[in-house]
């Protein structure tokens, strides 16, 4: 019969385990690279909004992991993890009536953001993450009530009521737009692909996303902001993939209007919209060149929405100079850990928090063998 000590070891244990577990894959050899390239994409995804937001105030950044969903997802900080637990033993699980416990399991320390497990070798697919970064900043710093706010005080040919429960998905993805540019929108193209009757039988539903035709036209849309002929060439690929889409003309009409508000949010002295360039000469002349010789990449000159960018043009061919695709992928991946720097540091110099992680990694490792 276990006491009340072992008990309660037990289950601080499993909740340990819930962090232990993601962090602890970075040190693998294979997963661990496109891990920390995901951290490096998220932090740059988040760090601009938080030094315009609150500037005096440093919040941790997403902490991604793997997940078995097939889309990615995002848990808020101080949302509540209880349900993420699951404890085989009834007499650890009891430990959880404690109120120490309860007060642990109620809130996260830091937001989570999920990656499915078969994106886990797919460096391209790290452009998606930067939707759910998108519901972070928005939670974090308090865009998202501004855009409620915004919306209710507008006029709305497809109803106010849809854009309210549309607005947070819809700022994710005109987010996703702002950062990634047509990296983020390629992306979001592949994750919604389906049947092309599905495209044009779709009609509106109670929900929080729109029909995916209007999806794709507001990304679109925005898109076109940002770089008018990346927005054409995706979009003629859109529409000859699916020639037959429902049309929401009521909604179509309010689009502008929405990605005006999004773009227009403030974020401390600035907008949403001025927050993120991407530099396309750095991207072609020093990020391209490098890949394509297989170079490495040192601190001053890393980009990794830069090197996200540039992976998804590579994958989804926009790239024809590039005759070995595979090995510049490869390349882009290995930047991360060339760089010799944790993706918090604003130094150059070598991250000791990592080498003490390796130390304890073989600790247990030895312990495992032993057992």
């Amino acid at each position: 019969m276990l006491g009340r000590a072992e008990r309660g070891l037990l289950a601080a244990n499993r909740i340990w385990d819930y962090f232990r577990s993601k962090y602890m894959l970075r040190l693998h050899p294979d997963l661990g690279q496109i891990l920390r390239l995901a951290d490096d994409f998220v932090w740059a995804c988040y760090r601009p909004v938080q030094v315009a937001c609150t500037a005096s105030v440093k919040r941790e950044p997403p902490l991604v992991h793997f997940s078995e969903v097939w889309s990615p997802y995002a848990m808020a900080r101080d949302r509540s993890f209880a349900n993420e637990l699951r404890f085989a033993e009834s007499a650890t699980a009891d430990s959880l009536l404690d109120e120490a416990f309860e007060e642990v399991l109620s809130r996260l320390p830091v937001p989570l953001v999920s990656m499915p497990w078969f994106q886990a070798n797919h460096i391209p697919s790290l452009a998606i993450l930067a939707h759910e970064c998108g519901h972070i900043v928005s939670w974090d710093f308090g865009l998202g009530n501004q855009l409620e706010e915004q919306i209710a005080s507008r006029e709305w040919k497809g109803g106010a009521e849809n854009w309210q429960a549309w607005r947070e998905e819809l700022f994710a993805d005109l987010f996703g737009v702002i950062v990634a540019s047509d990296g983020f929108v390629s992306t979001l193209i592949a994750l919604l692909a389906c049947d092309g009757s599905q495209i044009g039988n779709e009609v509106i539903k109670q929900g929080p996303y729109p029909p995916r035709s209007l999806r794709i036209e507001i990304v679109l849309r925005a898109l076109h902001r940002r770089d008018q002929t990346l927005a054409a060439a995706l979009r003629a690929g859109w529409e000859a993939a699916y020639p037959v889409c429902s049309a929401f003309p009521a909604h179509e009409a309010d689009a502008e209007q929405f990605i005006d508000l999004v773009f227009g949010l403030q974020c401390g002295a600035s907008r949403l919209d001025g927050l993120f360039a991407l530099d396309e000469r750095h991207i072609t002349n020093e990020l391209k060149l490098r890949a394509v010789l297989k170079r490495a990449l040192d601190l001053q000159n890393f980009d990794a929405i830069g090197a996200v960018v540039l992976a998804v043009r590579i994958d989804v061919g926009r790239m024809p100079d590039v005759t070995k695709p595979e090995d510049a992928l490869a390349t882009i991946g290995q930047w991360v850990d060339q760089r010799k720097t944790g993706y918090r540091s604003s130094k150059g110099e070598a991250n000791a928090s990592w080498a003490a992680s390796e130390i304890d990694a073989n600790a247990l490792l030895a312990i495992w063998e032993e057992i």
